[in-house]
């Protein structure tokens, strides 16, 4: 080996030396797990450096479900927006076979016009697959009003015209309804937190084809946790046949959780 390469040698252990004899003192005088020859760090017990990237929590694939929301006040209304986005986590189909990236984006807008009279406007969309082939579209507005029973129960009455559209980037496959809903919700406070909550919808039919129905939903609520509750009740559903008199029922007795995201 050559004077020059012992030189360089020799000067580069004077340049690491000092670093590696700072750097091998640790806690106790025993030297860090993470650091290796001539005080160089593995970085196996550092953190990762901070992302500066505003959307690198959108490209990151996780199992748990990505939200953002956002609200506007102003002289003319609130606007509220959110959007949810549940990536594909799964690495491969024999993971999870069902598993599918979906996604849904509301919009709701209000606006007091006197006393527990107000506007409300409301637009929704969803959809379970990229391709989007089920994509489903749902606007409804409308007045609104809460009925004074703030020390007995909390009363909301509310109608307006509801149009839904499924798959509307593909207009040879898009189905439309419209329909006029009326909606009564109340919630009645009884002990503990517990609440007994009724929901009801009734829709006139607006064309031949079209049938008058009413769906009705009454149930006990328990809190459970922040934001959950479970719930025991029954479901009713009438629907008009058209025929003189007639009608098809259904009653459905049920119990289960909702948890609020």
């Amino acid at each position: 080996m050559s004077i020059r390469h012992h030189l360089s040698f020799g000067f580069l252990v004077l340049l690491l030396g000092p670093g590696a004899a700072a750097r091998a003192q640790g806690t106790g005088g025993a030297p860090p797990s993470d650091i290796g020859p001539f005080g160089l760090t593995n970085g196996s017990a550092g953190s990762a450096p901070a992302d500066l990237s505003p959307w690198s929590s959108w490209d990151r694939i996780e199992r748990a479900p990505k939200k953002a929301t956002g609200q506007a006040d102003g002289q003319w209304g609130s606007l509220t927006a959110q959007t949810t986005v549940q990536d594909g986590w799964a690495q491969s189909d024999w993971q999870e076979p069902a598993w599918k990236r979906s996604w849904q984006t509301s919009q709701s807008y209000r606006r007091a016009l006197a006393g527990p009279v107000f506007v409300f406007g409301q637009l929704g969309a969803n959809s379970n697959e990229a391709a989007q082939q089920d994509m489903q579209v749902t606007g409804q507005t409308g007045l609104a009003c809460k009925l004074p029973f703030p020390s007995v129960a909390d009363v909301q009455v509310r109608g307006g015209p509801r149009v839904a559209c499924t798959d509307p980037l593909r207009p040879d496959r898009t189905t439309e309804h419209s329909d006029w809903l009326l909606e009564v919700q109340a919630r009645v406070p009884l002990v503990a937190r517990v609440g007994l909550e009724y929901q009801g919808t009734a829709a006139p039919a607006l064309t031949p084809v079209d049938h008058d129905w009413i769906n009705q939903d009454v149930h006990l609520a328990f809190p459970v946790g922040a934001g959950g509750k479970f719930q025991l009740g029954a479901k009713h559903r009438w629907q008009d046949t058209g025929a003189a008199r007639s009608g098809t029922d259904s009653t459905q007795v049920y119990m289960g959780f909702q948890l609020s995201r």
